[in-house]
């Protein structure tokens, strides 16, 4: 069965009222829904979120702070 195939597979059965349809040959299965169906979910564990280290600047005067400090010392 090729793609062009199964495309038109999928066209008929959208515009159809059935809800599922199943077509199985040797070499292939398919099998086409339109119910909604939701996957049981198994529980997820994870672990606790590790934050990456931080750099921490060292503080900075101001600008201001160190000109006027500059002028004072002339």
């Amino acid at each position: 069965m090729n793609i062009s195939e199964v495309k038109d597979l999928m066209a008929q059965f959208d515009q159809s009222s059935l809800r599922e349809f199943s077509f199985k040959t040797d070499e292939s299965e398919l099998t086409f829904s339109k119910n909604e169906y939701t996957a049981p979910v198994a529980p997820v564990t994870t672990a606790a979120p590790v934050s990456a280290p931080v750099e921490v600047a060292a503080a900075q005067a101001p600008q201001a702070w160190t000109d006027s400090y500059q002028m004072l010392r002339q």
